[in-house]
């Protein structure tokens, strides 16, 4: 066959299959080596003529019908396919630049992908834009306008066997292009769905894990559990015996850290009196709203930290003290306790009751204290060397806890303070790397209170002895 004007290059047509037949006078049918989309995909050549597609032959997937009379015997046919799948020979590469829809995937070519824009692709399902795809995103559209229509992103499984801690899915962050290598170009973060058990019929009990990384890969540092609970740094959601039963705090906090304990922070950048810093607040879902900054629920109780500035520069120098407030039934919600940046303690009622229920007590005897030690004590007024870490007045009244210790140490302990504190520069440690203070159970109450009862028994004595 020839060809007018350039030669076409040597692979446009070599990659097509061919399929050849002879006839024998009688067949109509013909089978082929693969199915064709349809008629179009084909041409059909007989005795060196030309078929018309569907009125001289017609396609059933891999069986070609010749329409009419059977070809006679020994009369050559071919099938040429130009439709399916582009063979490897065909040529090096497809070019769809700049077309619209320049790649048809369906029948009635509404599932498209176009490559119009420069550095982007764009598919189409149903003509209508659903993905794009460009250099630094991928964009995913539901085409439905509709409430409720969003692009639902799914990932699968296709295990037949879900057990206790399979991943079901999951997305990971890397940089494997970072030049300084290992550790860096180890999986980055993550976050995955985690079988919390075996899947039945009725459970699919499962675990959304969040992992980062640090010097290494990404391991797990928070999950949200099938009970609600969002577990930090650790994988214990409770003990057996914990509110809600079945071995878990539902819908709970747990924060675990193995070194300095698990913590919450709370902050605000507020300036001035009284600025909000933070809160945890508790409400009954049961009772109707109290009023519109509330939760679903009626606020009964709360404790929040709010600021306390030492100088006229809203911000500045600025201290914290802590409310508590709670109602009692069928009344407003009303701060019943605080406690100041100094450490002062105010109160809506400054008793504090203990349990005292005799009915759990045993071996109760008479007490009687002995009075040599009471006449001992000695009350002091004092400053603080740190007076930072205290309460920053000076003058305080009380006791010194070791004079205390060497009459009745029942009123006296000892705790561990913070490594990096001032107070613990002025004591040294312990073997065990503690710096251990006293304590005690006497205060500035006491102080006035003993003073005053041993001058009165000085005078007692004085007249005993007159």
């Amino acid at each position: 066959m020839s060809y007018i004007g350039q030669q076409l290059p040597a692979d446009v047509f070599s990659g097509y299959v061919t399929d050849t037949f002879t006839g024998d006078g009688s067949a109509t049918t013909f089978t082929l080596s693969k199915a064709p989309f349809s008629e179009d995909g084909l041409i059909v050549v007989v005795d060196n003529v030309i078929q018309q597609p569907t009125t001289n032959f017609t396609v059933s997937g891999t069986t070609l019908t010749i329409v009419g009379t059977a070809i006679l015997s020994g009369i050559k046919g071919y099938a040429i396919h130009t439709s399916g799948a582009v063979p490897s020979t065909l040529a090096s590469k497809v070019d769809v630049n700049g077309l619209s829809d320049g790649i048809i995937l369906d029948a009635d070519a509404d599932t498209t992908i176009s490559a119009d824009t420069d550095d982007q692709i764009d598919f189409k399902l149903g003509a209508s834009d659903i993905a794009t795809l460009t250099t630094s995103s991928l964009t995913l559209k539901n085409s439905a306008t509709a409430d409720n229509s969003t692009f639902t992103l799914n990932l699968q499984t296709a295990e037949a066997d879900i057990a206790a801690n399979d991943v079901i899915g999951k997305i990971a962050f890397a940089a494997p292009n970072e030049g300084t290598g290992t550790a860096a170009n180890l999986t980055a973060a993550a976050v995955q769905a985690v079988s919390e058990g075996d899947f039945s019929s009725s459970i699919n009990a499962s675990s959304l894990v969040f992992m980062t990384g640090y010097n290494s890969a990404a391991t797990e540092v928070a999950r949200f559990t099938s009970n609600g609970s969002l577990l930090i740094n650790t994988t214990n959601d409770g003990p057996a015996s914990s509110v809600g039963g079945g071995g878990a705090y539902k819908k709970s906090l747990i924060i675990q850290d193995d070194v300095v304990g698990g913590t919450i922070y709370l902050g605000s950048n507020g300036s001035g009196d009284n600025s909000m810093l933070g809160g945890v607040h508790f409400f009954n879902s049961n009772n109707a709203d109290e009023d519109a900054s509330d939760a679903d629920g009626q606020l009964v109780a709360f404790i929040r930290s709010r600021s306390e500035t030492s100088d006229n520069n809203a911000g500045d120098d600025s201290g914290a003290f802590l409310q508590f407030a709670n109602s009692a039934e069928s009344s407003s919600l009303t701060e019943t306790f605080r406690i100041a940046g100094n450490g002062d303690l105010t109160g809506t009622d400054t008793s504090i009751s203990s349990n005292s229920d005799s009915r759990l007590k045993d071996n109760v005897q008479d007490y009687t204290y002995d009075i040599s030690k009471f006449k001992q004590f000695q009350a002091k007024t004092f400053d603080w060397k740190n007076k930072d870490e205290h309460n920053g007045r000076t003058g305080n009244r009380g006791f010194l806890a070791q004079e205390v210790a060497a009459i009745d140490d029942y009123w006296t302990d000892q705790i561990s303070l913070e490594k990096d504190s001032e107070d613990a520069k002025l004591i040294p440690a312990n073997s065990d790397g503690n710096h251990m203070a006293y304590t005690l159970k006497l205060g500035k109450k006491d102080a006035m209170y003993i003073s005053v009862i041993q001058q009165l028994i000085t005078r007692i004595e004085a007249l005993e002895d007159a």
